[in-house]
This record gives structure tokens, C-alpha cells and sequence, in this order.
């Protein structure tokens, strides 16, 4: 029996966008006891309606880098953001109830979704995964060639795409610049044009499916490159993908 999502191509479907900014920035080397991360604000977009938007208290520590990323500090967290396992729950419900349909977009989405998973399990939260997962980072990693560092970050990716992207690092502006992305990238593959004609007509499974590969090839590649230079930052590179496999956050589950 054909799927219902079997019967037309990812870049005809409907998408929604999440971003996180959190207590940390992942995993660094030279960071040996970084605390447990936690989620801060948070951002789901849908098309034509307003964009829902948490600030939570998790009721920890913030690293130094993080909050100079993303502006929220703990006593901000404290005094204005929302109990914080209410805050999960929500967050957790709506991405449930907005992806009935839709595919999620993240940029980066194994950190992003990995967290939430994890804190939800740490807060005893039911959660799926979704089903269907677009990841632009993924995407222009595997089909465009970019030098220089920094490269793949979202600001760079945006510029290279003319999408908008002011504030960025605050949540609901990454989503949305990751969520013009996926549209960008949807609109080349439709119109088979550059590399992503590759993409043309694949189902949102069949996009799933390739993005897991070309994400483990890439993070593979990285992690052997570093590893044979001896650059200590190969221990961090996960191939998980849109899960990760050892998260650096290991530590908010125990």
C-alpha cells in the first residue's frame, strides 16, 4: 500500500521550523566539566501563523560563551522565564502537534533535537521524533563546496542564500532563517536546478534517508582528518544524525 507521503515530493511539502539557544555550546575539547546544557528560549515557526516563543528558567548555571551568544542570563532566566519542565512540555506538544503532516526544519538539527529528547526523557516528558526531518546545514554541506572558517555557519549559509538573518543567535530569528533556507533549497530541487536537482522528487523518506548518509560521510571524513592531524577535537565529532550517538550533554540525564 503507497504512503500517503509517498505521493508527492519533500519540496511540495508543508515544513515547520524549531531553534534552540541553551545554557552551553556543546562539546569543546578544552572544556573537561562544562555543565549539564538546558534549554533557554526556544522558537517554533508555522507558515502563516505567529511564530511560538519560550524563555524558560533552568535553574542552573549558564557558561560564560553562551550567554554571550544568545544575551539571556541566568537572573533574566530567573526572573522572567517560565517554570522550566512546563516550559519542555510545551515545547515537546507543540513540535508533536506541528509536525501531524509536516516535516521539522533545524539547522544543525542533531543538537537541537537531541537536547529535547534527552530533557525529556530527564523530565519523564513523552515525546516523538518526528518523522520527517530537514536539515539545511546538511544539505548545502553535502552539495556545495564553501572555504574559510566558518563557512557553514547559519550567518554564512544565509548570506550565500540571500535569506535575512538579524539577531542572530536569538531563537526565533535561527528558525527563521533556517526555515527560509529549507524553502530556498526546496524551491532549487523543484526547479532542478545547481546540485540540489539531485533532490528532485524525493519523498520526504527518501530525503531522511539521504541526509543520515551524507551527514555520517561528513562528520566520518572530519573526524579522521582531525584524528590523523592529532587535533583532540576528532574525540567531539559525532556521525549521528538527526540523533546524536554520545551527546555532550550526556550529563543532564543523570
Amino acid at each position: 500500500m503507497t504512503r500517503w507521503s509517498e505521493t508527492f515530493a519533500w519540496h511540495d511539502g508543508r515544513m515547520v521550523t524549531y531553534d534552540c539557544e541553551t545554557t552551553g555550546l556543546g562539546p569543546r575539547p578544552e572544556v573537561l566539566d562544562a555543565p549539564p546544557q538546558r534549554i533557554v528560549t526556544a522558537c517554533l515557526i508555522l507558515p502563516r501563523t505567529a511564530p511560538r516563543q519560550w524563555l524558560l528558567n533552568p535553574d542552573c548555571e549558564f557558561e560564560p560563551q553562551a550567554v554571550e551568544t544568545h544575551g539571556v542570563t541566568p537572573d533574566h532566566a530567573a526572573e522572567h522565564g517560565m517554570d522550566y519542565r512546563t516550559g519542555v512540555q510545551q515545547i515537546a506538544d507543540a513540535i508533536d502537534e506541528a509536525t501531524h503532516g509536516a516535516a521539522l526544519v533545524a539547522y544543525n538539527v542533531p543538537f537541537d533535537l537531541t537536547l529535547l529528547v534527552r530533557e525529556c526523557a530527564r523530565l519523564g516528558i513523552g515525546f516523538t521524533v518526528p518523522e520527517w526531518i530537514v536539515d539545511p546545514l546538511v544539505l548545502d554541506q553535502a552539495l556545495n563546496r564553501r572555504k574559510g572558517a566558518g563557512a557553514y555557519k547559519l550567518e554564512a549559509v544565509a548570506r550565500a542564500y540571500g535569506v535575512e538573518l538579524t539577531a542572530a543567535h536569538t531563537a526565533d530569528a535561527d528558525a527563521r532563517a533556517a526555515g527560509n533556507l529549507a524553502w530556498h533549497m526546496g524551491r532549487a530541487a523543484a526547479a532542478q536546478r545547481g546540485p540540489f536537482a539531485a533532490l528532485h522528487g524525493m519523498t520526504f523518506e527518501q530525503l531522511l534517508a539521504w541526509q543520515a548518509a551524507a551527514a555520517r560521510r561528513k562528520k566520518d571524513s572530519l573526524r579522521a582528518f582531525w584524528q590523523g592531524q592529532g587535533d583532540l577535537r576528532w574525540e567531539t565529532v559525532d556521525s549521528g544524525w538527526p540523533l546524536l550517538e554520545n551527546p555532550p550533554f550526556a550529563k543532564a540525564v543523570a
